[in-house]
């Protein structure tokens, strides 16, 4: 994690060092991220860098566990659910949410991408499998009390569900989007402007299938 030194910078200095480290990462992933060039786009010596952080690991850990969370909240509170919705109603809501946010932050998209997938980097192995692990427990949760609901079909196992939802909704619908646009999660992260080549009301039209399509295989009849 960040060391005390970080946190203390104005926000006119740690702003453009957080961008730097947002985009160093997202567009050429943790093995081919530069300490060099994020010193450079960030506006400080290589040697501040390790005023703020233990190494590169320690950089990469913290935009994934702090950085990469916190802006995805701050985009899912102005979500509005309804008390009464089920389960595939939330799920819409929500990954409109994700998916709009995908589309204008798409650094945030690709390094959130980067940690679903499985790595042989033995520094951040661990970081990838715990959080991995936790995203299946949280939509494990949903999924247990939508069948306690009787909103899904209690004869089927909860943590295939749990599975088929994170990739119907989630990489199932990042990339459809990006072929949609025609580009690839490197590109779009390099050029967030490519991301206009979609439509509010296409993002919107995507996300609804998506959860009918869930609602259709899982759902109670």
């Amino acid at each position: 994690m960040p060391k005390s030194t970080f946190f203390n910078l104005a926000e006119d200095k740690r702003g453009p060092l957080v961008e730097a480290l947002l985009d160093e990462f997202a567009t050429r992933g943790y093995r081919q991220a530069s300490l060099d060039r994020i010193a450079r786009a960030g506006g400080v010596s290589k040697g501040s860098l390790y005023q703020y952080f233990a190494n590169k690991a320690d950089m990469y850990q913290w935009l994934l566990t702090e950085e990469l969370p916190r802006r995805k909240m701050a985009a899912m509170r102005g979500t509005a659910v309804a008390s009464e919705a089920d389960l595939f109603e939330t799920l819409e809501a929500w990954f409109l949410a994700g998916l709009q946010l995908f589309v204008r932050e798409p650094r945030l998209a690709s390094l959130g991408a980067a940690l679903m997938n499985p790595t042989l980097e033995p520094e951040i192995r661990a970081l990838h499998q715990q959080a991995s692990a936790q995203s299946h427990a949280f939509l494990l949760g949903m999924v247990g009390d939508a069948m306690e609901r009787g909103e899904v079909r209690p004869d089927l196992d909860a943590d295939l569900v749990a599975v088929l939802v994170a990739k119907v909704m989630g990489s199932g619908l990042s990339e459809t989007v990006l072929l949609r646009i025609g580009v690839d999660a490197a590109q779009l992260a390099a050029d967030p402007e490519l991301g206009r080549r979609l439509g509010e009301q296409d993002l919107e039209g995507l996300v609804h299938q998506a959860a009918e399509i869930l609602r259709r295989a899982v759902g109670t009849p």
